[in-house]
Formats: structure tokens, sequence, C-alpha cells
């Protein structure tokens, strides 16, 4: 089962706001030793899978998330959080398709959805 890596944005107007690790242009991530984007340890990954590694090894994370507007930032491994999904699961979230059974979650997912701000999902009022 693959793992995903996120955080989100706790403070700011920004709040709530679900981060991804940014992929460049070049197809790669990037994780750094210390907090600086010009850290001369920083290291290029191209999967997840490799990156997840990283910051096991307590490296920090460039994330972003372009469809809320937020650029890349640097995010301690301490704060990163990493999920599984089902293969289908994961599939759907890769295409930006998000899916949850009716009724299943007693108002909380409806609470959470709209903490998370995740692009094209419509949220229930709570």
């Amino acid at each position: 089962m693959k793992q995903k890596l996120h955080y989100i944005v706790s403070r700011g107007k920004r709040a709530g706001t679900v981060l991804v690790p940014h992929r460049y242009e070049n197809g790669h991530f990037q994780a750094h030793k210390t907090n600086s984007r010009n850290d001369p340890e920083g290291k290029r990954v191209r999967t997840e899978a490799e990156l997840l590694d990283l910051v096991r090894l307590g490296y920090h994370v460039r994330m972003s998330n372009p469809a809320a507007g937020h650029a890349p930032s640097t995010v301690k491994p301490e704060i990163v959080h990493a999920w599984s999904a089902l293969p289908s699961g994961l599939d759907a979230l890769n295409e930006g398709r998000y899916f949850l059974a009716e009724g299943g979650s007693d108002g909380r997912v409806d609470a959470s959805c709209q903490q998370f701000r995740l692009p094209g999902v419509e949220c229930a009022d709570v």
C-alpha cells in the first residue's frame, strides 16, 4: 500500500490548507537537512516513497498547494504526516476525485471537509 505525505497549515490566513510534496518542473521532489531551501545537503528524489524515507531521516520537505494559491514552503519532518490509501482510492485521489459513502461519517467528514478546502469538493454546511 502506497503512503502519501501531507501537512495541514496550522497558522495564518491559509490555516487548514492541505499541502502535499511540491513536484518541480524537472519531476523531482526536494528535501533539505535544514529549514533552508539553500541547504547544500539538499536532496532531489523522483518518488514520494524516496521522499518519505528522507522525512524519516529528519529531512525537511518542500510542500505546496497550487490550487489553493500556496507556493512551496519548507516543512519540518516532525509535522509532515503520511497516510495510506487503498489502491482504488489512491487512483481516485490522484485523478482529483474524492469520495465517501453517504451518511457514513456522522457529520465529522463534513466538518473536516470545510477545514481541508479540497479542490473540487463541495462541502455540506455544518
